[in-house]
């Protein structure tokens, strides 16, 4: 583990931890920031936050679109959004896709990627709250003896940053992924059955 953050730390504190991370995908490079704990431990709250007190998730957008305004260079920033439910792939800004439609792929110029997942474009404040909100409202949930309302998934929010040098021409292509991984319990804490314990 890179930090493990006290149940008392802000969310404001969180993004500040990781910002430096988030700046380097402007950069060009792979970034990848995982949640892990287990139930009631607020990895989706510090991922997701709320509309008040925002998490890691919408932050992040938030920051990659105020750090490439104003610029020499011209980005392009698209985000999609999806969780992993019972080893399914769902897409949570576009629900409707059947689960069997999606899988992951290998590009042939190498990374992986989800054919058929809805992309889209981050081109203002606005759209980065219905892109975060959109996605929240569509995560599975279920009930466990640890939280009323525990993330049955993984849910992950991948981020593109394409780069253009107006100047140069030369180009910088960075992805980042911001994982809100499904409980690490023991069933035995959870009392989790059924579908929930599959």
């Amino acid at each position: 583990m890179d930090n493990v953050f006290h149940m008392d730390i802000s969310q404001s504190q969180v993004f500040e931890e990781v910002s430096s991370l988030v700046r380097s995908a402007i950069d060009g490079y792979n970034v990848c920031i995982f949640a892990y704990g287990q139930t009631g431990s607020r990895k989706t709250d510090t991922m997701e936050g709320s509309s008040s007190d925002p998490g890691v998730n919408q932050r992040t957008l938030q920051f990659l679109y105020e750090e490439t305004k104003n610029s020499s260079w011209q980005y392009n920033i698209e985000a999609s959004m999806f969780e992993i439910y019972n080893e399914t792939i769902r897409d949570l800004l576009n629900p409707d896709t059947p689960a069997d439609k999606l899988e992951v792929k290998m590009k042939p110029e190498g990374g992986l990627y989800v054919p058929g997942l809805v992309t889209v474009p981050v081109r203002s404040l606005a759209e980065i709250n219905k892109i975060v909100e959109t996605g929240r409202q569509n995560r599975s949930t279920a009930a466990t003896s640890m939280n009323e309302r525990s993330s049955r998934s993984h849910c992950l929010l991948c981020v593109s940053v394409v780069g253009v040098n107006l100047l140069t021409g030369s180009k910088t292509f960075g992805r980042l992924n911001l994982v809100d991984l499904a409980g690490s319990e023991r069933v035995s804490k959870s009392h989790a059955d059924g579908a929930s314990l599959k």
